[in-house]
């Protein structure tokens, strides 16, 4: 049987403030549908993980890569980067391996992150450097980050950066559902959707067809996947499924008939 086609590659960040299990049984989930990586939101104020807490998140998530996102002020990522590096030990191990999305690029942070080898297959930033592993772009709304995304693909074919080494990723949360009234509710139950973080402003927002037209949008506008925070529920299997359903199968020759 042929595989589906894939419009946009998917990314999990599994929520920070869920125990262990969770966020493993998250990552479980997100691998078996086919994400391709799955992000841990670190640093300043999430704290820092032990050795054996990432290499299990790791194990859970494989075949999947697993991402830590990085904030903080550059003091803060660079002690930060520090101790990752230390938890890598001789032997390397999932710290040292792992991909990082990091707030800039400085010279210290180069350094810290590795040297610019590990920045070229490792790092992604908030911002196009054609040095790093990729742009995360995240927004106040879709159409500014429609418009970011558009103008980081841009860059990267100015740059002559093929896609494969450096893809244009939109950072997102996502609330779908029946009707509009249900993702709207379930965007409500969940504090992290609070404020500018709201999907219906910034994200994948309102019934599947709703959401599917936004996910075709930021395909047009030269994304290579979507990283997505689905909304905290118990039913996180179905919310995970329904977010893969938008991309794969009939969705590419929807896209291909819109460009």
């Amino acid at each position: 049987m042929p595989g589906l086609e894939v419009l946009l590659e998917l990314a999990l960040t599994v929520h920070p403030g869920h125990p262990a299990d969770r966020q493993e049984h998250a990552a479980r989930l997100a691998a078996r549908l086919g994400y391709a990586e799955v992000w841990l939101p670190a640093g300043d104020p999430f704290g820092r993980p032990q050795a054996e807490r990432l290499e299990a998140l790791a194990a859970a998530a494989a075949p999947a890569r697993l991402g830590l996102a990085v904030t903080g002020d550059e003091d803060a990522v660079i002690a930060w980067l520090d101790d990752l590096a230390g938890l890598g030990g001789p032997a390397g191990g999932t710290a040292s391996t792992c991909l990082l999305e990091l707030p800039a690029r400085t010279a210290p942070l180069v350094r810290a992150a590795g040297g610019p080898g590990a920045w070229s297959a490792r790092v992604r930033l908030p911002a196009f450097d054609p040095e790093a592993a990729g742009t995360v772009v995240r927004g106040p709304t879709r159409e500014r980050i429609v418009a970011a995304v558009a103008e980081a693909a841009r860059a990267r074919a100015a740059a002559g950066v093929p896609a494969r080494r450096h893809p244009v990723v939109a950072a997102l949360p996502v609330s779908i559902g029946r009707t509009v009234s249900e993702a709207a509710a379930r965007a409500l139950r969940d504090p992290r959707f609070a404020g500018g973080n709201h999907p219906q402003q910034a994200g994948l927002f309102g019934t599947y067809d709703q959401a599917q037209i936004q996910a075709l949008d930021l395909a047009a506008a030269g994304a290579d996947g979507l990283r997505v925070t689905v909304a905290d529920e118990i039913d996180v299997a179905d919310l995970l499924a329904q977010v893969r359903s938008l991309v794969v199968g009939a969705t590419p020759v929807l896209h291909a008939r819109r460009r």
